[in-house]
C-alpha cells in the first residue's frame, strides 16, 4: 500500500492536466490527504485565468463535474475547488463553445 501512495504522490497533478497529450486519470489529494481520481474533462482559459474541468471517477452520474481554479499560493501553483457560481457557469458557457468549434471544425 504504502508503494502504491509513493507511486501516486510522484505525479505532478497540475503538469499532468497542462499536458495536452496526458488524458490519463488525476489523483488530487482532499483536505483530509485522502486521494481522489479524476478524468481530465478541459482545461478552459477565462478571463486571464486558468479552470480545469474534472470529473470524480467514484461518481455513478457521468454529467457531474467539479471545476477546479488554478491558484498561486506563495511559490506554488494549486488547484482550488471554483465555489462561485457565476464564474462556474462562464467556464461552462466557455467549454460550450469551444466544443462547437470544434465541431464546425469538423
Amino acid at each position: 500500500m504504502a508503494k502504491k501512495k509513493k507511486e501516486i504522490l510522484e505525479l505532478d497533478p497540475i503538469a499532468q492536466i497542462l499536458d495536452p497529450d496526458d488524458s490519463a486519470p488525476v489523483t488530487l489529494f482532499d483536505e483530509n490527504g485522502d486521494p481522489q481520481i479524476f478524468d481530465q474533462i478541459a482545461v478552459i482559459p477565462l478571463d486571464d485565468e486558468l479552470y480545469a474541468i474534472l470529473h470524480p471517477t467514484d461518481v455513478d452520474d457521468p454529467e457531474e463535474v467539479w471545476v477546479f481554479a488554478f491558484v498561486d499560493i506563495g511559490d506554488e501553483t494549486c488547484l482550488i475547488t471554483e465555489q462561485n457560481e457565476d464564474v462556474i457557469n462562464k467556464v461552462f458557457d466557455k467549454f460550450e463553445a469551444l466544443l462547437g468549434e470544434e465541431e464546425s471544425k469538423k
